[in-house]
């Protein structure tokens, strides 16, 4: 299932009177022009300078073929470049997609047992969930657009309860500031409930996402194996909504693991790579999984979530989460407002 933030072939991504926006992997760096595959398979080509920031001598040093770019250029036509504006490096080319650009797959290597188990070990927890209740306590800060660092203000405090049963979780109680709240949805910047559906996305054989492993690490008081990731547009993940737009991101993030079991404690990401016209530019969060116990058992649960909204006004929004008194799902509960 996949979740959705409430707030694919490339196309250009504004109108002819305006500069021209392409994502794609880079193709081809010439003395005089640049080339991208987009991912639908069509390429766009856009003029280089001689000398300065955007000529070839200088890009060739920053970026590598198959590399996903971003590339703003002046238009020659509504779908055609003529000289290049701008380059941002979004990530690193997956498996697939350095194949599709360099015509040949990466070095292969032999099959990978440890990750495969660590796979497995993951995807049989996200199957397993328990249901259980959890108190949800969530702080809102907002930034206006600055050229500094962020300064955060205190929006609200979000007060609720996740009741997870299955594959189909719901937030219950709401309260705002302390008061009930009473609709059905939060209003504002929103966050998906869906616990558990990261290991799908990161783990799922089914899913364009590519793992490697980094290393060890110390983090939570644990040692820990780290795993990077990567997963194309329009990928296993969820999209981000604002109003009526909404878009499925690529993404590039981190998987830290137990050592040993393989189990997730915690998860990264972050997105980049939106169309011009989308209000979003960027989304990232940190979830963390600690042993809990509800009952006389023992689970492995989410404890806190925090995330980071930027707007391409300059404003930003971040959300800080924290899970506690988790507690047995009854059938027979009945959670109402006195």
């Amino acid at each position: 299932m996949r979740r959705s933030l409430v707030a694919a072939c490339f196309v250009p991504l504004a109108g002819f009177a305006a500069d021209l926006e392409f994502i794609g992997g880079l193709d081809r760096m010439a003395q005089d022009s640049i080339q991208i595959r987009l991912a639908k398979g069509d390429r766009v080509a856009a003029n280089l300078p001689k000398t300065g920031t955007l000529s070839a001598e200088t890009l060739s040093a920053q970026f590598h073929l198959a590399d996903e770019i971003q590339i703003t250029c002046r238009p020659k036509d509504p779908e055609h470049c003529a000289e290049l504006k701008s380059i941002r490096y979004l990530r690193a080319p997956t498996p697939k997609e350095r194949f599709l650009v360099l015509g040949s797959p990466a070095p292969s290597s032999p099959p990978d047992a440890e990750l495969e188990r660590v796979r497995q070990v993951n995807l049989d927890h996200a199957k397993h969930m328990p249901s259980f209740i959890a108190d949800e306590i969530a702080k809102r800060y907002t930034s206006r657009r600055s050229a500094d660092s962020p300064k955060w203000k205190l929006v609200d405090i979000v007060e609720s309860d996740i009741v997870f049963k299955g594959d189909e979780p719901t937030r219950e109680r709401i309260r705002i500031n302390g008061k009930p709240l009473n609709k059905p949805q939060l209003f504002g910047v929103n966050w998906s409930p869906f616990f558990g559906s990261e290991i799908k996305m990161v783990f799922d054989p089914q899913c364009p996402t590519e793992l490697a492993f980094e290393g060890r690490e110390e983090a939570h008081g644990k040692q820990l194996l780290a795993y990077a990731f990567t997963s194309p547009p329009d990928g296993c993940w969820g999209w981000w909504q604002w109003g009526r737009k909404r878009y499925n991101a690529g993404r590039a993030g981190r998987v830290l693991l137990e050592n040993p079991g393989g189990s997730l404690i915690q998860y990264e990401e972050k997105t980049t790579g939106y169309p011009k016209d989308f209000p979003g530019r960027s989304y990232q969060q940190t979830i963390v999984w600690d042993y809990v116990k509800i009952g006389d058992d023992s689970h492995l649960l989410p404890v806190s979530v925090d995330f980071e909204l930027i707007f391409g006004s300059g404003d930003s929004w971040h959300v800080s989460v924290e899970y506690k008194n988790h507690r047995r799902f009854e059938a027979e509960t009945s959670i109402t407002f006195k």
